[in-house]
């Protein structure tokens, strides 16, 4: 009971700070598509900085799922992003056992996406941007190409992590 009504004073916080952002930098849903992802993603910034600095703690607990006190700024200078697409079968069982690999690796995940292939029928494919060494991300796709649930790993890209 106590979980619920947490998370409907965020919601509800969330709620009033879209408005007065809306209000303070011009709408939201006025413009194109991208103009428009680009509006919420600077309010969905600013609503968690402003939720920073309501938290006492100042970071995320383990029930989020996040490292404590680690930001994408927080990030040491040998650290590399690296986009993948993450080939696998069986659906949402192989999902957490795929993202368990990568964060039992000492990689953080910054952003995950997933989808069904159409052609063929049980495989799934991942996206994900990742952060961390290239020393660890060596040893984190050797140990996934060894995993039986994963069928294929492709490299997207790699850069600078975002800071």
């Amino acid at each position: 009971m106590n979980v619920t009504s947490e998370i409907t004073e965020t919601v509800k916080r969330r709620l009033a700070f879209q408005k007065t952002f809306s209000q303070e930098h011009g709408g939201w849903r006025k413009k194109s598509l991208i103009a428009d992802a680009k509006f919420e993603t600077a309010a969905n910034k600013e609503f968690k900085k402003q939720e920073r600095r309501l938290s006492k703690t100042d970071s995320f607990g383990d029930e989020e799922g996040f490292a404590p006190g680690l930001l994408s700024d927080d990030f040491p200078e040998e650290f590399s992003a690296f986009n993948l697409v993450v080939t696998f079968m069986e659906g949402t069982v192989s999902l957490a056992k795929i993202i368990r690999l990568f964060e039992n690796g000492q990689v953080y995940i910054t952003h995950i996406e997933s989808r069904k292939l159409i052609p063929a029928k049980k495989q799934y494919q991942l996206f994900l941007q990742i952060v961390c060494s290239h020393e660890t991300f060596t040893n984190v796709i050797s140990t996934a190409k060894q995993n039986p649930l994963i069928s294929d790993i492709t490299l997207l890209e790699e850069k600078e992590p975002e800071r």
